[in-house]
């Protein structure tokens, strides 16, 4: 009936069992394995908990109004994201070395290409991620951006200083503070890109640096 098709109609296919007072709902999502939900008969209404729905479930809307809870996770569009007429492709990320000191600095850098017809501008960006860290770190960090204009069909590199303040954050106790590990370099036109190197940030003590 409409009722259980209004909550469970972000499952591409669903078999329904009818007990004393409840349907039970077996989903099948793809990517996801075979889902049990118990859809709770409440008068005249039935209802489903909205954690019971699995993160990331396709929508099939069927041409339904789609609401917040089955519409994708991510922003329609990401951070950085501005139009052009032209395309513009990244490449041959690198960094200067593997491991960087406290204290010290590494440079990051990749290709940008101009792929369209026409001159143009483009924003490339630089994200980093913390891998660990004794508080939760953002999934990416913008740490520098760069304007470059490119005619069609040129290629320029961009590069990004990036030193070891620049990966201080404010820990549990409330002082900025610098923590060696692992970390993730992303450049790209937005904080969508998926152009990813890596590094690590070692204690000032570490005597060597191993060279890419």
């Amino acid at each position: 009936p409409s009722p259980l098709w209004r909550e469970t109609r972000i499952f591409p296919r669903v078999n329904v069992q009818e007990s004393r007072d409840a349907y039970v709902v077996r989903c099948e999502i793809p990517g996801v394995a075979m889902k049990d939900l118990e859809i709770r008969l409440e008068g005249d209404t039935l209802s489903l908990a909205i954690d019971d729905i699995p993160a990331g479930a396709p929508q099939l809307s069927m041409g339904n109004t789609s609401f917040h809870m089955d519409t994708h996770y991510t922003p329609l569009f990401a951070f950085g994201y501005g139009l052009s007429y032209a395309e513009f492709v990244y490449g041959d990320i690198a960094t200067s070395s593997k491991q960087v000191r406290i204290g010290e600095s590494l440079t990051v850098s990749a290709s940008v290409t101009n792929k369209g017809t026409v001159a143009a501008d483009e924003i490339a960006q630089l994200y980093v991620r913390d891998l660990v860290g004794n508080v939760t770190r953002p999934v990416k960090e913008l740490k520098g951006f760069r304007r470059v204009r490119l005619q069609p069909g040129q290629t320029v590199t961009v590069e990004f200083e990036l030193h070891s303040d620049d990966l201080a954050f404010f820990g549990r106790d409330n002082t900025l503070q610098t923590e060696a590990g692992g970390f993730h370099a992303w450049i790209g036109g937005s904080s969508a890109a998926d152009l990813r190197t890596e590094f690590q940030l070692v204690p000032r003590d570490q005597a060597e640096r191993t060279q890419m």
